[in-house]
């Protein structure tokens, strides 16, 4: 009888933690403080779009008011595990709401001579300085394009089966050739972003609709990281979004 109480004692035990390991249901986010309701709301609808095409079904997004002040509520029937939530910060770290191609170069011989990084630069090159890069950059001035916004999300792309490209139009290249991407990066919300892999699709969908083959930024199945950067570039928001501990 005793063991009986002992195993009486632990079954109950159990069933009262049960509770506590329960999933949540919501996540509260938050944006910079005095940000206006119609910016909030922006950044909800597109973070539950990044949300879905990163593969999280079911998740939805509304603005509610506590104490005084508009968050970003998000739901999901199933639960937020401990394994999405990283993610989910992820998914909101980055606005996208300016992103910028261009394109770097390095001084030849005879201009290193001649030109000092960080102060005078070649004709149709500048030095750029940016977040995440060690030191000035040389960059051409031309093609200098704005992308943000511009971005569609793209499956089975490229020769990448069942991987998930952010495509933009070739024409964002202006002269530049394919061989020319190597030394292309992005400046997304003014950080360098080297990181990417830019691929050009030659096969056109509709041969009798000819168009410049789009660019696409891959994202590897193996890399959370890189999904989660391809599905922001395609959902722009207005600025970063913080959850709410």
């Amino acid at each position: 009888m005793k063991s009986m109480g002992h195993v009486t004692v632990w079954v109950l035990t159990l069933i009262l933690a049960l509770p506590a390991a329960a999933q949540e249901k919501t996540l509260r986010l938050e944006g910079p403080k005095d940000t206006k309701e119609e910016d909030l709301q922006k950044a909800a609808t597109a973070f539950q779009s990044r949300c879905e095409a990163f593969g999280y079904k079911g998740v939805t997004s509304r603005l509610i008011e506590k104490d005084g002040k508009k968050l970003v509520e998000l739901s999901c029937d199933l639960g937020f595990t401990d394994r999405m939530k990283p993610k989910i910060k992820l998914l909101s770290a980055k606005a996208c709401k300016t992103v910028t191609l261009r394109f770097s170069r390095h001084l030849d011989e005879r201009e290193s001579e001649q030109y000092e990084p960080g102060k005078t630069a070649p004709e149709g090159t500048e030095w750029v300085t940016l977040k995440g890069h060690s030191g000035p950059l040389l960059v051409e001035k031309e093609p200098n394009s704005e992308l943000a916004g511009k971005f569609q999300i793209k499956k089975n792309c490229f020769q990448h089966t069942a991987v998930q490209c952010a495509a933009f139009s070739r024409t964002a290249l202006g002269t530049k050739k394919s061989f020319d991407l190597f030394l292309a990066f992005l400046i997304v919300d003014g950080q360098y972003t080297p990181a990417v892999k830019l691929e050009i699709e030659t096969v056109d969908d509709d041969p009798e609709k000819p168009r410049a083959p789009d660019v696409h930024i891959v994202g590897s199945r193996r890399s959370a990281e890189e999904e989660i950067f391809v599905v922001s570039l395609a959902n722009p928001m207005p600025f970063p979004l913080k959850i709410v501990e």
